[in-house]
């Protein structure tokens, strides 16, 4: 049983397995390297000149669902390529992958919010605008993201920062609560994905994953 999908055009597949991919990959003396990329939420391997991504399990009777790829994603977000696949086991049309631009202004829109939250004081209309193009000014200013491809980008919202004056972005100071410790090394975690496949037998995944790609050795029964 495989379920496949595409992000950004090329194919990807989604299987379950009851143990650990990297414990099936050894036992089929299939060679992998464990891709310095942290996340809690998965990990990558590389083997056979593939990717697979490998989705940390909520509970220990759950299948480990995992998204098996030729390529990684020209943007390298792993995240996008995981909420694409089940996004689309949901009956999603696959996602496009963003502009330059557009990953920019989401950039500077999370340093918009985070300075709203901090000062309690909300940005709208001309304020929203000059403090948007004030905070593009680290990423080369609207001069810059002018000469980016911007389709994905509303003509109107893109006609008002082209035109906004910037405005000086200063960061105001976080506010520190003195009998709490500050957390370090937190991380915002993805929702969840769930288990595509409750019914898939360790044998069955992973004869999906070789049918598909190929392998050094074919699967036997366990």
């Amino acid at each position: 049983m495989k379920k496949e999908f595409t992000h950004y055009g090329q194919k990807v597949l989604l299987a379950g397995n009851r143990s650990r991919y990297e414990a099936i990959l050894e036992k089929n003396n299939v060679p992998y390297t464990p891709l310095p990329i942290l996340s809690k939420t998965y990990r990558v391997v590389k083997y056979n000149g593939k990717y697979a991504v490998i989705l940390s399990k909520e509970l220990e009777e759950d299948l480990e669902s995992v998204i098996v790829t030729e390529t990684l994603p020209d943007d390298l977000n792993i995240d996008a390529l995981i909420v694409d696949v089940f996004s689309q086991l949901r009956g999603e049309a696959p996602a496009k992958m963003p502009t330059k631009a557009m990953a920019i202004l989401h950039d500077a829109e999370k340093l918009l919010q985070e300075k709203q939250n901090r000062t309690g004081t909300p940005l709208t209309g001309e304020t929203y605008f000059a403090e948007m193009a004030g905070a593009l000014e680290i990423y080369g200013g609207t001069e810059y993201l002018k000469t980016l491809p911007h389709d994905d980008i509303a003509e109107n919202y893109w006609d008002q920062l082209l035109a906004a004056k910037p405005a000086a972005f200063v960061m105001p100071e976080a506010p520190q609560t003195a009998s709490a410790p500050q957390p370090s090394g937190q991380y915002a975690t993805p929702a969840p994905a769930g288990n595509p496949f409750p019914d898939m037998s360790q044998a069955e995944s992973m004869e999906a994953l070789m049918s598909f790609f190929g392998s050094a050795k074919t699967v036997r029964n366990r």
